[in-house]
């Protein structure tokens, strides 16, 4: 199933499809190996599939002609969505894909009820934290982990916070006097 397609930088072509059981299944190798690229603790065949599994998580991975260009698994609920999880190969970074799948989650925001979007960014990870500040995020608060072996930095919350006007699609009458 496929969830969009999209024109990038030097004329770069993806498509996002969804990731479900079967999709980890058959790309389980490609999907790790991406994830391992950028995580200090990366995720297992096991636990990437158990957070597909959880409730209100959900997965997309974009394709670049036959190859997985990078993943984001996120978490939608009533009021806000969570990126738990984007990563591009290090080979085809920089060519709008990350962007691609943020603009695709930003257009699940509305203007009534869900109109935020949280990431954390490892506080070493500047190369994110530029990404994610030029993509409208703010660094919100510092998180520390709680007695994790796994992960030994503080991570920033960032918020990316839709704004009415956005969503406004009609004509000013005030300013038309």
């Amino acid at each position: 199933m496929k969830a969009g397609d999209a024109h990038l930088k030097n004329d770069v072509k993806i498509s996002l499809e969804w990731i479900n059981e079967r999709y980890v299944r058959q790309h389980k190798k490609e999907l790790l190996e991406i994830d391992s690229q950028d995580f200090q603790a990366s995720l297992s065949k096991k636990e990437f599939t158990r957070y597909l599994y959880k409730e209100n998580f959900y997965g997309m991975a974009a394709h670049h002609g036959k190859t997985i260009a990078g993943f984001v698994i996120y978490e939608l609920d009533d009021y806000e969505i969570y990126i738990s999880r984007l990563v591009v190969k290090k080979n085809l970074r920089r060519r709008g894909i990350a962007s691609a799948m943020v603009r695709f989650l930003i257009s699940k925001l509305d203007s009534k009820v869900r109109r935020t979007i949280f990431a954390e960014v490892g506080e070493s990870n500047l190369q994110a934290q530029l990404f994610f500040k030029a993509m409208g995020f703010r660094a919100i608060s510092i998180v520390h982990p709680l007695d994790d072996k796994l992960v030994e930095e503080d991570f920033y919350l960032m918020k990316y916070s839709a704004e009415k006007q956005a969503f406004f699609k009609g004509k000013n009458r005030i300013s038309a006097i």
